[in-house]
């Protein structure tokens, strides 16, 4: 289930990030990234075996920062542009 999950989180993150991300506002973007970020380390999680929970939390914090932030820095600002 880790896979498939991962593998949505994936999907959802390249669609905001290459497609949504300049054409929605950025409170909208923003928290859908968050989201796509936080489920692709809980996806990640789930392939490990039994994995501590301090682990678990801290992956999916620290994913639902750095997802929507390295969008930022590496491709650029979101919402639309003009």
């Amino acid at each position: 289930m880790g896979a498939w999950v991962a593998a949505a989180a994936a999907a959802v993150a390249l669609l905001v990030t290459f497609v949504l991300r300049t054409r929605l506002p950025a409170p909208v973007t923003i928290p859908l990234m968050v989201a796509a970020s936080s489920a692709l380390a809980w996806g990640g999680m789930l392939l490990q075996t039994d994995p501590p929970a301090y682990e678990v939390v801290l992956a999916v914090a620290a994913m639902a920062v750095m997802g929507p932030l390295h969008v930022r820095v590496v491709i650029g600002p979101y919402g639309p542009r003009g």
